[in-house]
């Protein structure tokens, strides 16, 4: 893991993302889920039963670490010529996402290019 990527994975809304995986997701990489064994991911964010300390209690124990087993990270050419595979196999409708933007400003204007970098690919990779 880069140095860039483990400062993007680091933050707040970033991490944050941790509270969309079940708790089986992580456990299967390894790892136990900050709010307990029994998180079942988006639907159980309920600000009336968690309050703000859960939410810092999770932000504290989620790492850079987690992120880079459970999510995807890879250059456009490498995003591009992996969803060729899918698209070969019958995907028609696909959806790039790059999180970096809500690391902050700093890594915003990269975040779109990237994106429109890999999609270029996709459009020339499969015509």
């Amino acid at each position: 893991m880069t140095q860039k990527l483990a400062k993007i994975l680091e933050a707040p809304l970033i991490k944050a993302y941790v509270l969309q995986i079940p708790a089986r997701i992580m456990r299967q990489h390894g790892f136990e889920h900050p709010l307990g064994d029994e998180w079942r991911g988006i639907q159980d964010i309920n600000p009336e039963v968690l309050p703000a300390s859960g939410f810092l209690r999770c932000w504290r124990r989620s790492t850079s670490r987690q992120f880079s087993r459970l999510y995807r990270t890879a250059r456009p050419q490498q995003i591009a010529r992996t969803l060729k595979g899918y698209m070969e196999a019958g995907l028609r409708v696909c959806k790039i996402l790059d999180y970096g933007g809500m690391a902050g400003l700093k890594y915003a204007a990269r975040s779109a290019q990237k994106v429109r970098e890999a999609e270029d690919e996709i459009a020339r990779l499969v015509g």
